[in-house]
């Protein structure tokens, strides 16, 4: 098992810790979806990078493609940064 105390003073360096981040650009496009139909979001949420619900329904965020071939209204396009970050 890992000393959590350990974990915790490597985290503190802020800067060895923005210096380690490596981003990078998703080559995919995403779309926000909502969806209000519960039989739709079942379908679907196998699909999403994310799913969030609210009063009005749910809101899945899918592959640009995915949602076009359900043929989901197509919100603005949106990108996706992956941060890894290597600690000294």
């Amino acid at each position: 098992m890992t000393n959590p105390s350990a974990q915790t003073a490597t985290l503190s360096d802020l800067g060895a810790m923005l210096r380690g981040m490596t981003p990078r650009l998703d080559a995919e496009t995403y779309r926000f979806c909502s969806i209000t139909s519960d039989a739709e979001v079942a379908a679907l949420w196998g699909e999403s990078l994310s799913l969030f619900r609210e009063d009005e329904g749910a809101t899945l965020i899918l592959r640009e493609a995915a949602a076009a071939q359900h043929g989901l209204p197509l919100h603005p396009r949106c990108s996706r940064l992956c941060w890894r970050c290597s600690l000294p």
